[in-house]
């Protein structure tokens, strides 16, 4: 099993792109901590800082490079300023037809359509890239925001896993979402103003 390549060219739809890390990104990545909902729902802890953003990059290359996972930054087509983060990984065994998804979004840039955006140019990489058939994702039940940018991807729900996981309060459940090759469709985005003025989440 070899590394995963980072896509090239780097994936974009005109209102995001998809790309490496860049060092100016742990400062943006360190005020993650000071918000509610990624304590709530990610893995990023309150008081996160730009160290640990550096050395969390630096873990994601290592595992990238053993093929087990990839980092992408989500990113302003234009800006290239960071609105957020997501993360393909594969199982354990491995099965390389197989990834689940996982992804943050910046304050800033939510209510923007960016993660749905994020989520269609990343399911149609890891189909017509890496061959996958399956890419999947777990959300808490009451994670409502996530539930919905993975329903508007086009991934559809299979069922409730209950006590799946320890998490911050005790064990708890997931739900498992999943989309199949030959179900991805190409997301319309909105751009960012356009976006806003209609409610899009």
């Amino acid at each position: 099993m070899g590394a995963i390549p980072f896509p090239d060219p780097p994936l974009c739809d005109g209102v995001v792109r998809l790309r490496r890390w860049h060092e100016q990104d742990a400062k943006v990545k360190a005020g993650w901590g000071g918000d509610a909902d990624i304590v709530r729902w990610t893995g990023v802890p309150r008081g996160y800082t730009e160290r640990a953003a550096r050395a969390q990059a630096a873990r994601n290359e290592l595992e990238r490079l053993e093929g087990r996972s990839i980092g992408l930054e989500i990113a302003d087509a234009g800006s290239g300023g960071l609105l957020g983060a997501c993360e393909l990984r594969r199982p354990e065994p491995v099965d390389l037809q197989v990834m689940s998804v996982g992804y943050v979004l910046d304050p800033r840039a939510r209510g923007r359509g960016v993660a749905t955006g994020a989520l269609a140019l990343v399911a149609e990489w890891c189909v017509g890239v890496l061959s996958v058939q399956r890419l999947q994702a777990l959300v808490h039940p009451d994670n409502v925001p996530s539930i919905r940018v993975l329903e508007r991807a086009g991934f559809q729900r299979e069922g409730l896993l209950r006590r799946y996981q320890p998490g911050k309060r005790g064990r708890e459940d997931r739900l498992m979402y999943a989309l199949l090759a030959g179900e991805i469709r190409r997301i319309p985005v909105e751009p960012p103003e356009l976006a806003v003025r209609s409610g899009v989440v």
